[in-house]
Protein backbone atom coordinates (compact mmCIF):
# COMPACT_ATOMS: atom_id res chain seq x y z
CA UNK A 1 0.00 0.00 0.00
CA UNK A 2 2.54 2.55 0.84
CA UNK A 3 4.61 1.81 -2.51
CA UNK A 4 1.80 2.33 -4.30
CA UNK A 5 1.05 5.44 -2.85
CA UNK A 6 4.20 6.98 -2.78
CA UNK A 7 5.02 5.20 -6.57
CA UNK A 8 2.01 7.13 -7.86
CA UNK A 9 3.55 10.34 -6.54
CA UNK A 10 6.85 9.79 -8.10
CA UNK A 11 5.04 8.77 -11.27
CA UNK A 12 3.23 12.38 -11.31
CA UNK A 13 6.58 14.02 -11.29
CA UNK A 14 8.08 11.84 -13.98
CA UNK A 15 4.53 13.06 -15.97
CA UNK A 16 5.95 16.68 -14.27
CA UNK A 17 9.12 16.41 -16.45
CA UNK A 18 7.54 14.71 -18.99
CA UNK A 19 4.92 17.30 -20.09
CA UNK A 20 7.90 20.14 -19.79
CA UNK A 21 9.63 18.53 -22.18
CA UNK A 22 7.18 17.56 -24.80
CA UNK A 23 5.90 21.86 -23.98
CA UNK A 24 9.55 22.69 -24.48
CA UNK A 25 9.29 21.00 -28.04
CA UNK A 26 5.98 22.61 -28.89
CA UNK A 27 7.00 26.15 -28.17
CA UNK A 28 11.14 25.35 -29.72
CA UNK A 29 10.35 28.12 -32.48
CA UNK A 30 9.10 30.50 -30.19
CA UNK A 31 10.93 30.19 -26.73
CA UNK A 32 14.80 29.02 -26.85
CA UNK A 33 15.39 25.76 -25.35
CA UNK A 34 18.69 26.54 -23.87
CA UNK A 35 20.35 23.77 -22.48
CA UNK A 36 20.47 23.73 -19.51
CA UNK A 37 16.89 23.08 -18.29
CA UNK A 38 17.26 20.19 -20.80
CA UNK A 39 20.08 18.79 -18.89
CA UNK A 40 18.00 19.69 -15.65
CA UNK A 41 15.67 17.57 -16.60
CA UNK A 42 16.98 14.31 -17.76
CA UNK A 43 18.48 14.48 -14.48
CA UNK A 44 15.43 14.33 -12.46
CA UNK A 45 14.11 11.77 -14.48
CA UNK A 46 17.03 9.96 -14.15
CA UNK A 47 17.59 10.53 -10.13
CA UNK A 48 13.59 9.37 -9.63
CA UNK A 49 13.95 6.41 -11.32
CA UNK A 50 17.19 4.98 -9.43
CA UNK A 51 15.28 6.40 -6.46
CA UNK A 52 12.31 4.51 -7.06
CA UNK A 53 14.40 1.44 -7.92
CA UNK A 54 16.45 1.71 -5.03
CA UNK A 55 13.28 2.06 -2.72
CA UNK A 56 11.70 -1.05 -4.69
CA UNK A 57 14.93 -3.16 -3.20
CA UNK A 58 13.81 -2.17 0.16
CA UNK A 59 10.29 -2.57 -0.03
CA UNK A 60 10.54 -6.39 1.96
CA UNK A 61 12.94 -4.63 4.71
CA UNK A 62 10.29 -2.12 5.89
CA UNK A 63 8.31 -3.76 9.10
CA UNK A 64 6.00 -0.95 9.95
CA UNK A 65 3.35 0.60 7.62
CA UNK A 66 3.70 3.98 9.38
CA UNK A 67 8.12 4.92 8.89
CA UNK A 68 7.30 3.87 4.87
CA UNK A 69 4.04 6.11 4.65
CA UNK A 70 6.30 9.13 6.43
CA UNK A 71 9.27 8.70 4.12
CA UNK A 72 7.25 8.06 1.27
CA UNK A 73 5.26 10.88 1.79
CA UNK A 74 8.34 13.17 2.56
CA UNK A 75 10.60 12.17 -0.69
CA UNK A 76 7.53 11.98 -3.07
CA UNK A 77 6.48 15.59 -2.04
CA UNK A 78 9.57 16.73 -2.43
CA UNK A 79 10.45 15.14 -5.75
CA UNK A 80 7.13 16.37 -6.69
CA UNK A 81 7.84 19.83 -6.22
CA UNK A 82 11.42 19.82 -7.75
CA UNK A 83 9.75 18.28 -10.70
CA UNK A 84 6.82 20.69 -10.93
CA UNK A 85 10.24 23.83 -10.95
CA UNK A 86 11.74 22.05 -13.99
CA UNK A 87 9.97 23.99 -16.54
CA UNK A 88 8.01 26.97 -16.66
CA UNK A 89 4.31 27.17 -16.28
CA UNK A 90 2.81 27.29 -19.41
CA UNK A 91 1.98 30.85 -19.43
CA UNK A 92 5.30 31.90 -18.50
CA UNK A 93 7.14 30.16 -21.04
CA UNK A 94 6.67 32.81 -23.93
CA UNK A 95 8.32 35.52 -20.92
CA UNK A 96 11.55 33.89 -20.92
CA UNK A 97 13.81 31.20 -22.71
CA UNK A 98 14.64 27.78 -20.73
CA UNK A 99 17.65 28.70 -19.51
CA UNK A 100 16.75 31.91 -17.92
CA UNK A 101 14.08 29.48 -15.94
CA UNK A 102 16.65 27.78 -15.22
CA UNK A 103 18.92 30.10 -13.68
CA UNK A 104 15.92 30.95 -11.04
CA UNK A 105 15.07 27.31 -10.50
CA UNK A 106 17.82 25.08 -10.52
CA UNK A 107 19.41 25.67 -6.75
CA UNK A 108 15.91 24.53 -5.67
CA UNK A 109 15.26 21.63 -8.01
CA UNK A 110 19.25 19.67 -7.18
CA UNK A 111 18.69 21.11 -3.69
CA UNK A 112 15.29 19.15 -3.17
CA UNK A 113 16.93 16.10 -4.95
CA UNK A 114 19.77 16.17 -2.98
CA UNK A 115 17.60 16.16 0.14
CA UNK A 116 15.80 13.00 -1.22
CA UNK A 117 18.91 11.05 -1.51
CA UNK A 118 19.63 12.23 2.11
CA UNK A 119 16.15 10.76 3.37
CA UNK A 120 17.11 7.74 1.06
CA UNK A 121 20.18 7.06 2.94
CA UNK A 122 19.17 7.54 6.12
CA UNK A 123 15.98 5.36 5.80
CA UNK A 124 18.58 2.69 4.03
CA UNK A 125 21.03 3.10 7.15
CA UNK A 126 17.86 3.00 9.85
CA UNK A 127 17.05 -0.17 8.66
CA UNK A 128 20.40 -1.61 8.69
CA UNK A 129 21.79 -1.38 5.29
CA UNK A 130 25.36 -1.71 5.44
CA UNK A 131 27.31 0.47 2.48
CA UNK A 132 30.10 -0.79 0.32
CA UNK A 133 33.11 1.28 -0.98
CA UNK A 134 31.97 1.57 -4.04
CA UNK A 135 28.98 2.91 -3.18
CA UNK A 136 30.37 5.36 -0.35
CA UNK A 137 32.27 6.85 -2.92
CA UNK A 138 29.17 7.11 -5.77
CA UNK A 139 27.27 9.17 -2.90
CA UNK A 140 30.72 10.87 -1.66
CA UNK A 141 31.34 12.41 -5.76
CA UNK A 142 27.53 12.51 -6.21
CA UNK A 143 26.82 14.87 -3.17
CA UNK A 144 30.18 16.92 -3.23
CA UNK A 145 29.29 17.34 -7.39
CA UNK A 146 25.73 18.69 -6.57
CA UNK A 147 26.80 21.13 -3.84
CA UNK A 148 29.41 22.38 -6.27
CA UNK A 149 26.60 22.64 -9.34
CA UNK A 150 24.32 24.16 -6.70
CA UNK A 151 27.08 26.94 -5.86
CA UNK A 152 29.06 27.42 -9.69
CA UNK A 153 29.07 30.84 -10.97
CA UNK A 154 28.24 29.99 -14.58
CA UNK A 155 26.07 28.47 -16.79
CA UNK A 156 28.85 26.72 -18.61
CA UNK A 157 30.18 25.25 -14.85
CA UNK A 158 26.44 24.65 -13.74
CA UNK A 159 25.85 22.25 -17.18
CA UNK A 160 29.21 20.59 -16.55
CA UNK A 161 28.56 19.88 -13.18
CA UNK A 162 24.73 18.33 -14.62
CA UNK A 163 26.67 16.30 -17.06
CA UNK A 164 28.23 14.90 -14.33
CA UNK A 165 25.61 14.30 -12.01
CA UNK A 166 23.89 12.54 -15.10
CA UNK A 167 26.84 10.65 -15.68
CA UNK A 168 26.64 9.33 -11.95
CA UNK A 169 23.30 8.39 -12.36
CA UNK A 170 23.58 6.50 -15.98
CA UNK A 171 26.76 4.81 -13.85
CA UNK A 172 24.93 3.72 -10.79
CA UNK A 173 22.22 2.12 -13.86
CA UNK A 174 24.34 0.26 -15.97
CA UNK A 175 27.41 -0.04 -12.95
CA UNK A 176 28.14 -2.63 -10.90
CA UNK A 177 25.10 -2.95 -8.21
Amino acid sequence: MAFSLFGLVLGLSLVEVVSGISLAIKRRRTVPPGYLTPLLAIYVLLDVTTFWGIAWTMRELVDQIWHALGFGLLVSAMYYVAAAHVFPEKEDAHHTGLDEHFDHHFRLVIGLVLACNVVLITARAMLGHTVDAVSWWTNVAYFALGILTIAAPGRKLRAAGLVGLIAILVWVFVGPA
